[in-house]
């Protein structure tokens, strides 16, 4: 450890504190009382700064340096002023050349003679280019120190903002707040789905209606999209439209927690919700039979190898103000103004098909008709519905079986063993009400959909279906029949 300032000019000597030289400044920060100090770099990736500053010609700052107090601002380094800036070239100073003193010109006292030099004031002289390479020198310096001050700010501005702006960063830590925020077990799955997503969604162009669906130029050749630099980061934004989906906050709620406009989370909501219909759609499988029985519930074997349990479900809409989606819209079970969609979910509780969605004034049979269930019905299989969906026929046509508690007609009554089959089918076929139960704890799915969302409401219905496919089992190998 070197016992001497390494300041040229500066000797002031640790051991040899009879000679030391200590400047007002020092006391004037530290105390009347203040002694020399000699302070050490205080990190490694400053070396490079402080060689620069004492500039001593093959002299390297290393561990073993030392800066006495006399060149700190305030007498040692802090955190504003961690580096030496005074009296770096010694502590004498010579004095610079005096100007001349102006003289006026002798003149007689009755002389009216004039050069055209009479009038003319003496300049300064010039400073010689020393001096001024000294000022340039000098002048640099400060401005780099003052570049670098900047720099320091400005990231402390950036982290202050980060902390401050919710985001990913803000639940990443605890599986917990993954779950309350996204209805996900663990960030581990919410990682899983971005990393599915991530390659397409980095060429994505940002939905503002059917027109932008057209697929542009730089992603057909797989180059970098153009225009200003996201605000978010993907993963924001895909915790921002899962959290819409699953909380259902509306949008100057999610604006203000993401620190964003309005028109930037209605617009990302909408692209990341189509985006993640066309790649998470794999996860809604409609299973052949081989693969039904590697899990198939007690509660399921009486009936042979169940394909399927349908239902429809109903989620309310705004008012349409046209005349023709208005009676189109309303459902006379519900009362209010509904879309509608058919759900099918396997004997295990996955949701296996999710459809277009209808209007609300749209049967059960002719939803089936409409959504195209019927293509991927095979012969022999088994689907079970509820009495509402009174089509037989169609399936039949198909060669599969339509599985539905019976009707009781007028003036009859049902035997006790028709009530208990009746009942049976009832308790085995309540799965896909679970099923339709899980897809609702996305809140988006309890309503009302705004009109605004017509355009993906079809999207939004087959997000839901894929999420809760990747969530726990739902019904038990051992479930049985009540």
């Amino acid at each position: 450890m070197s016992h001497r300032c390494a300041i040229w000019g500066c000797d002031n000597d640790y051991k040899q504190p009879e000679k030391w030289v200590i400047m007002p400044h020092v006391k004037e920060h530290i105390g009347s009382n203040a002694k020399i100090v000699l302070h050490r770099c205080p990190k490694e990736i400053w070396y490079p700064k402080w060689t620069k500053l004492i500039n001593r010609q093959g002299f390297s700052v290393s561990k073993h340096t030392r800066v006495c107090s006399n060149h700190f601002k305030y007498g040692q380094p802090r955190e504003q002023e961690p580096h030496p800036t005074l009296f770096l070239k010694g502590y004498e100073c010579k004095p610079g050349r005096k100007p001349p003193l102006k003289r006026e010109l002798f003149r007689k006292q009755y002389e009216q003679d004039y050069s055209c030099t009479d009038d003319l004031e003496a300049s300064p002289p010039a400073k010689s280019s020393k001096e001024y390479e000294n000022e340039i020198k000098m002048l640099k310096e400060q401005n780099e120190m003052l570049e670098d001050r900047i720099k320091h700010l400005e990231n402390d501005i950036e982290q202050l903002t980060v902390q401050k702006k919710f985001g990913i960063h803000s639940i990443n830590h605890s599986d917990y707040l993954v779950k309350v925020h996204t209805g996900l077990s663990s960030y581990a799955l919410f990682s899983w789905i971005f990393n599915e997503v991530k390659d397409v969604a980095v060429n994505m162009k940002y939905y503002k209606g059917e027109q932008s669906l057209d697929t542009k130029s730089y992603q057909e050749s797989n180059g970098k999209k153009p225009g200003p630099k996201r605000k978010l980061s993907m993963e924001d934004e895909l915790l921002m439209t899962i959290m819409k989906l699953r909380l259902n906050l509306n949008l100057e709620f999610l604006a203000s927690m993401f620190q964003v406009s309005v028109s930037l989370v209605s617009s990302v909501v909408s692209t990341w919700i189509i985006l993640l219909s066309k790649e998470l759609v794999p996860l809604i499988h409609w299973p052949s039979h081989e693969e039904l029985t590697q899990y198939y519930p007690q509660c399921f074997e009486k009936y042979g190898t169940v394909s399927a349990i349908i239902d429809c479900t109903e989620v309310q809409t705004e008012r349409p103000t046209l005349d023709s989606a208005n009676s189109m819209m309303f459902s006379n079970y519900k009362g209010r103004h509904t879309y509608k969609a058919l759900i099918a979910c396997t004997p295990g509780g996955t949701a296996s098909y999710v459809s277009q969605v209808c209007g609300g004034d749209m049967s059960d049979v002719d939803v089936v008709r409409k959504s195209g269930l019927l293509n991927k019905i095979k012969k022999n299989d088994k689907i079970m519905a509820d009495k509402g969906f009174s089509n037989k026929d169609d399936f039949l046509i198909e060669g599969a079986q339509l599985i539905t508690p019976e009707i009781l007609r007028k003036d009859t009554q049902f035997t006790v063993a028709k009530n208990v089959v009746n009942a049976e089918i009832s308790n085995a076929r309540i799965h896909v009400e679970r099923v339709i139960g899980r897809m609702k704890d996305f809140k988006i799915l309890q309503g009302p959909i705004p009109l605004a969302f017509a355009d993906i409401v079809d999207h939004i219905f087959v997000v839901c279906g894929c999420m809760i496919n990747l969530m726990g089992i739902l019904v038990p190998l051992k479930s049985k029949s009540k």
